[in-house]
């Protein structure tokens, strides 16, 4: 039997056993996915694909499994349309979400794509800006460049102080004054939505240690998100880490090509990203024991985040030549 085709039969059996209709991250920035009109769809090239109506009411007609597809939507309302594509010996998801209006796909009134969001954070206007109710202050997301959100997306930021002050804004960069060291922000979060989709991000340094009167109704613990700016730091907070995480040591090996972590607790539960210095997501790890495998990694600088179950979080630079 012919190599390729007993691999690409492998991986259609595969997705057929695997998939579970869903549709998480529907964010398509590499722009995989054309609408040609007429209920087609078009994937970017590759050796195989696989369709799926992820989320909403709509079919695909025919087959599933070419690089063009035809979908009827069902109803009025948004649908998503996934495509995995298998090539060099890589399966690789896109997504995109779309309206129908009374049957008909509308190509217009496409649904605005969630941002990718790798941290949340917040730093003081400059010139500094400080009066009798404290220091002007202004959120950001991924950078502290502010970049206006695209139309349609909307952002809720929730801000608690130390004297049980929930103050809530919206926009994606509010400023608001934070009095320190008096009457610090202990937590944040922010919420995100495109009017279908909607994701929540806390502040990660929120743990067991900030009491109760701190947490932010409608965020839970799965929430926590990785910090661009140590707030607290600024602000006369202590940051000092469980002693469990103060012992972690991160290095990357370049002749083994691992990432090794020393010293983890073996009954704590970490997560593990790394980004390159584009902000773009490289690895996203939870099972992992003492060592990533990175042979695949490109040559070059990266960032990386540490986080255990309590959102306690180590930072810092890896790089790889």
């Amino acid at each position: 039997m012919n190599y390729k085709f007993l691999l690409l039969s492998v991986f259609f059996v595969f997705m057929s056993i695997s998939s579970n209709a869903q549709c998480l991250d529907c964010s398509d920035d590499a722009n995989v996915i054309t609408y040609n009109g007429n209920g087609t769809f078009t994937a970017s090239t590759a050796q195989a694909y696989f369709w799926e109506i992820c989320e909403g009411d709509a079919t695909i007609v025919g087959s599933n499994t070419l690089r063009t597809i035809t979908v009827n939507c069902n109803s009025t309302g948004p649908f998503k349309v996934k495509v995995t594509r298998f090539t060099n010996g890589n399966c690789i998801e896109s997504c995109e979400a779309y309206r129908c209006s009374n049957g008909v796909i509308d190509p217009i009134n496409i649904v605005t794509q969630l941002p990718r969001i790798y941290c949340i954070g917040y730093n003081p206007v400059v010139p500094y800006d400080v009066n009798s109710n404290g220091k002007l202050q202004y959120a950001f997301v991924n950078s502290v460049t502010t970049v206006l959100p695209p139309s349609g997306i909307t952002y809720t930021w929730y801000f608690k102080f130390r004297d049980g002050q929930l103050l809530v804004l919206n926009g994606q960069n509010p400023q608001f004054r934070e009095l320190c060291p008096q009457n610090p922000v202990m937590t944040f979060g922010l919420i995100v939505t495109n009017g279908i989709e909607t994701r929540r991000y806390l502040s990660s340094y929120v743990s067991n240690r900030i009491p109760s009167q701190y947490s932010i109704p409608g965020f839970l613990i799965t929430d926590i998100f990785p910090v661009c700016s140590l707030f607290g730091e600024r602000c006369g907070m202590p940051l000092n880490l469980d002693l469990n995480m103060e012992s972690v040591k991160i290095i990357l090996d370049g002749e083994q090509e691992v990432i090794k972590f020393l010293n983890l607790d073996k009954d704590e539960d970490y997560s593990f990203k790394l980004y390159d210095l584009s902000g773009n997501s490289i690895i996203n790890e939870t099972k992992f024991y003492d060592n990533i495998n990175v042979n695949r990694l490109n040559n070059g600088i990266y960032l990386y985040n540490l986080i255990d179950s309590k959102g306690n979080v180590i930072r810092g630079k890896l790089i790889k030549d």
